[in-house]
């Protein structure tokens, strides 16, 4: 065990001694995500052109015919309706008496940032658009610096350009949380690493109201404290840090009552953020998940994909070569998506959803940290690019644009 803890977080240690000293240029994360909004954005209009009205939408789908509203289709009609019109204190029900979808399904924090920009004139589509594209932005930065701390910058540089490229590159730029809630994780991560434990519950608490994912981030400090505990001989771990850390962990998972909790109060019903989820699996027999789902393979065939799962994740971000990403980037990702499949149903959405990841965006840092040499890089670059372009073009041509009937959300 000893040994694999060392593995584990030993050669995060060497690669970053090895880094030369510098500061990381800003123009490279930056230069990437402006060069791949105009990807996504050429993507979206030629996509767009002959978006319809899905049938059975047309009390949720944006009335106006104009190129905004390809900003805030799908979960982005939504957000719209809370930055204009705020929640419902009560929640609506049908005929039978059975919660209908409604807007406490959904988090606070980018609605209200679109609602500010809108004081200054703009449309809630380009409002909403400007938050997640300055978040999104802010988020590359600062995800490319620390990978490049621990690797170089063509690791890095790669790192951000397969995110944003990649098949839900879109939605850094659209009405939706992800931009938002990758700054928030990120930061989060940071203030971790720093050891900065009252920044980590802020950054918690403000995560907690963007999107649901705060127990993933809490699991993460969690086995944070479990490894530096049993670093504790080789790298002081001092009982003020214990305590700090342990406080943080707790914090941050409470943080996720948070939300739940508004809405009971608001609406008067301490269940209804749970009525309001029941809502999106009306017809089905639960609230299934991609590894919940599993069960009908039989209990046997079920575990061992659960553990085939376990393992692979474990493994991923226990192996050597993930030493270009922080130890506490590291537990995210592996903790993140094994909280994912748990925790969310089936649906095409569990690609945006793996997007907060980010730095397994990249995969094969190894790869990248061998091409030294100008030709290596554009001959391993060209191809993850194009192909990264590719699963976009799909992606929002398939998934976000509607063109008639369909039965995938992004």
């Amino acid at each position: 065990m000893e040994q694999l803890v060392t593995r584990f977080t030993g050669a995060a240690t060497r690669a970053q001694t090895a880094m030369p000293a510098g500061r990381s240029r800003l123009w490279l994360p930056l230069g990437i995500f402006v060069a791949s909004r105009i990807v996504s954005s050429v993507m979206l209009l030629v996509a767009g052109s002959d978006q319809v009205t899905p049938p059975g939408w047309t009390s949720t789908w944006p009335d106006d015919p104009s190129g905004s509203r390809l900003l805030v289709n799908w979960d982005g009609y939504w957000y719209r309706t809370i930055a204009i019109h705020g929640y419902p204190t009560e929640l609506p029900r049908n005929g039978d008496g059975v919660v209908v979808q409604n807007a406490w399904a959904f988090y606070p924090i980018v609605p209200a940032l679109a609602r500010l920009v809108m004081t200054t004139g703009l449309d809630y589509a380009w409002a909403a658009a400007a938050v997640a594209t300055l978040a999104s932005g802010a988020a590359c930065t600062l995800l490319f610096g620390m990978v490049r701390e621990r690797s170089d910058s063509f690791t890095a540089s790669l790192t951000v350009a397969v995110l944003v490229l990649g098949p839900v590159g879109l939605v850094f730029q659209t009405a939706y949380t992800e931009g938002p809630a990758l700054l928030v994780v990120l930061l989060a991560l940071r203030s971790l690493g720093a050891r900065r434990w009252g920044r980590v519950v802020a950054y918690g608490l403000l995560l907690s109201l963007t999107r649901p994912v705060t127990l993933a981030l809490a699991a993460a400090c969690g086995a944070l404290w479990v490894v530096l505990w049993w670093r504790r001989r080789t790298e002081p771990f001092p009982v003020r840090d214990r305590i700090g850390l342990a406080a943080a962990t707790v914090a941050v998972a409470a943080s996720f009552l948070v939300w739940p909790t508004v809405a009971g109060v608001v609406t008067g019903e301490g269940d209804a953020y749970r009525l309001t989820q029941a809502a999106w699996v009306t017809g089905t027999e639960g609230w299934t998940t991609w590894l919940s789902g599993t069960a009908g393979l039989g209990a046997s065939a079920a575990t061992v994909l659960g553990v085939v799962v376990l393992v692979f994740v474990g493994w991923f971000v226990l192996r050597r070569d993930a030493a270009a990403w922080p130890l506490e980037g590291r537990l995210w990702a592996g903790l993140y998506t094994l909280y994912i499949l748990a925790a969310t149903r089936p649906t095409a959405s569990v690609v945006r959803y793996l997007a907060l990841a980010a730095f397994p965006s990249w995969p094969l840092p190894e790869v990248s940290q061998r091409c030294r040499t100008t030709r290596s890089r554009i001959a391993l670059a060209v191809p993850v690019v194009v192909a990264c372009c590719l699963a976009q073009w799909l992606w929002t041509s398939l998934v976000w644009v509607p063109h008639g009937p369909v039965s995938i959300t992004p």
